[in-house]
């Protein structure tokens, strides 16, 4: 099957494209890979694909600071990627927004971070009150879910989660004790944005991973994504 997947390099675009370049022909596309927009939309078109991912977006932060680039690029892209779809007669995957965990990418998460000021010895930063929760899940069992959604496409809307409730607290304690440290270090401080206090999903796709064993695993691979750097300097 040939497979075209939009913010390919994204944290999750990246593991879904690794997952699927085994057994499928992958088309892959992000704007950080640096073509030009017009091109862009021009070439996609020109693109013949039987399954589409559409994962490209902007975040929270982006969206709230530029409305005039979330717009365009969330909502006239998803219209656009389902409208080439359409013409080609492919099925389409559309998800919504999700954080990133390296270090390097602007948009990262709370658990890298955490992860990071853990690791550095640093206090965690937590916004606003901490007792909001979230409800987390692991990127493995994300990108199994996508694929089961493509191979399963019937136009349904799923949600995708570990459908546990976790409060940004208990998630620095967590990340603590996933990093070796005994001691909790962390400081609170207003939230400028996103004043939702509690996001759970009752999911439709069984994600198996819990946040401990997701939380090792996350360390793990940032300790040898760094040692790999540190490595190769």
């Amino acid at each position: 099957m040939k497979i075209l997947v939009t913010g390919s390099e994204g944290f999750i675009g990246k593991t879904l494209c690794a997952a699927l370049e085994k057994e499928h022909e992958l088309i892959c596309y992000d704007n950080k890979l640096g073509s030009n927009r017009e091109l862009d939309s021009y070439w996609i078109e020109e693109e013949e694909f039987d399954l589409c991912y559409h994962l490209a977006c902007v975040n929270q932060e982006v969206a709230v600071n530029n409305p005039d680039e979330n717009l365009f690029t969330n909502a006239h892209g998803a219209w656009h990627m389902a409208k080439i779809a359409k013409e080609h007669n492919a099925k389409i995957v559309y998800t919504s927004t999700a954080t990133h965990q390296t270090l390097d990418n602007p948009y990262c998460g709370v658990v890298a971070k955490f992860i990071d000021a853990a690791e550095n010895g640093e206090k965690m930063k937590i916004y606003g009150t901490g007792h909001q929760t979230r409800d987390f899940t692991y990127v493995d069992d994300v990108v199994k879910a996508l694929i089961r959604a493509g191979d399963l496409w019937d136009g349904r809307t799923l949600n995708i989660s570990h459908s546990k409730e976790v409060s940004i607290n208990s998630l620095a304690l967590e990340v603590q004790f996933a990093c070796g440290n005994a001691v909790p270090s962390f400081s609170t401080v207003p939230r400028p944005i996103d004043g939702i206090q509690r996001r759970w999903l009752k999911s439709d796709v069984f994600c198996p991973v819990d946040l401990a064993q997701g939380l090792a695993k996350t360390v793990s691979w940032v300790r040898s994504s760094r040692d790999g750097k540190l490595s190769h300097a």
